[in-house]
């Protein structure tokens, strides 16, 4: 039985003599493609860490513009609602003004006389029918603006939203 011990481990002997180069060189060029493939790898590496950390300081601006351009917008809804409270109220008063400047045209028209002209006798019947055709015209041109303003006033209720109208 020795004799078969010795020669397995000659037999061992010899295949690491002639298969441990083999295996060596294996190894040899394994390192070496998996030296180049790793510097590939670092390199591409390098290169997207580069543009993600580009895209990341893109995104922390546009970040900060966003919260900026936020702020405004909630500045100028703020502002928007106050304006539109004021025109509101606005329009209310003048809707109010335009039907007492339309009540006190007509007063002022009825106070208003014409001047008196003293002549030897009765002015002409001319001027008097020409005096009462312009009185006539005044109040006819009068009602007419008292009615724009009535309907411009209801147009204005019917175009305003029912949440913007005045309480």
């Amino acid at each position: 039985m020795s004799f078969q011990r010795s020669g397995r481990d000659a037999a061992r002997s010899l295949t690491r003599m002639f298969t441990d180069p083999v295996w060596n060189r294996v190894e040899r060029i394994a390192a070496k493609h998996s030296a180049l493939a790793s510097e590939r790898a670092d390199r591409r590496f390098d290169e997207v860490w580069g543009r993600l950390d580009g895209s990341g300081r893109d995104i922390d601006r546009a970040h900060g513009r966003l919260d900026e351009v936020a702020g405004w917008h909630t500045d100028l809804a703020t502002e928007f609602r106050n304006l539109r409270d004021r025109v509101g109220k606005l329009e209310h008063e003048l809707s109010r003004v335009g039907a007492q400047l339309g009540a006190l045209d007509t007063r002022v028209a009825k106070t208003e006389r014409p001047a008196v002209v003293t002549t030897d006798g009765p002015p002409p019947a001319e001027a008097v029918a020409l005096l009462d055709e312009i009185r006539a015209e005044h109040q006819r041109v009068r009602a007419r603006l008292a009615a724009v303003a009535s309907y411009e006033e209801r147009i204005g209720r019917l175009e305003t939203p029912q949440a913007a109208r005045p309480a």
